[in-house]
């Protein structure tokens, strides 16, 4: 995954927004399709906006993208993980491995 951190504050906003875009996008006319998010699929979208959020101090994050957000998307998109924002673990839904 990408260092976001390497990225000013600008470039990081606007990044956000872009993948937040392609969610929105994503569950209308994108038909759910992974093609329509900027990482391909569902997990690394959820990632890649997690570790961009993660990388503003709390006076910072934007208002247009809370934690709550980005949990709706993850949960609507089936993307399970512990939603307390100081954990990224995530578990893909219905994994092969989850039973065993």
């Amino acid at each position: 995954m990408e260092d976001w951190n390497k990225h000013d504050k600008t470039f990081r906003y606007m990044m956000l927004s872009r993948l937040k875009m392609d969610c929105d996008y994503y569950f209308g006319n994108g038909g759910q399709n992974p093609n329509a998010l900027w990482a391909q699929n569902e997990k690394d979208q959820i990632d890649n906006m997690v570790a961009i959020w993660k990388t503003f101090d709390e006076d910072d994050r934007p208002e247009w993208l809370t934690w709550g957000d980005i949990v709706y998307y993850a949960l609507k998109m089936g993307v399970r993980f512990d939603t307390r924002p100081n954990y990224i673990m995530y578990f893909r839904k219905n994994r092969e491995d989850d039973e065993g």
